[in-house]
């Protein structure tokens, strides 16, 4: 993706694992403070978006593994990409780690 100017939002789903448990998160870059923007911004360009495939099938035999849904919305241009824990594209995983670490950040009061 060429740049990330104006809002940017993105809706995270993680499901699967050993436990079962779903994780959904969704940020907007507009509710975001300054230094949490920027580096939002940056992971979404270093992820590329247009050039990732929509989909990669989790191989064979990976029981207990994570399962990624994004929904991204970003410079007029909305993409959903689905990917097994262990077929993500590398330069979309500090993306998604970024997001599982806002997840289960406490609220701000």
């Amino acid at each position: 993706m060429a740049g990330t100017h104006g809002r940017a939002r993105v809706r995270l789903e993680r499901s699967g694992g050993f436990a079962g448990i779903t994780l959904r998160t969704d940020v907007d870059s507009d509710d975001l403070d300054e230094e949490e923007r920027q580096t939002f911004a940056d992971l979404l360009a270093r992820a590329d978006t247009e050039s990732l495939p929509s989909k990669a099938a989790p191989r064979p035999g990976q029981a207990d593994r994570f399962q990624y849904d994004l929904s991204i919305d970003v410079a007029g241009q909305h993409y959903d990409l689905s990917y097994g824990e262990d077929s993500m594209p590398a330069q979309l995983r500090p993306l998604v780690d970024r997001m599982v670490e806002m997840a289960r950040r406490p609220p701000k009061q």
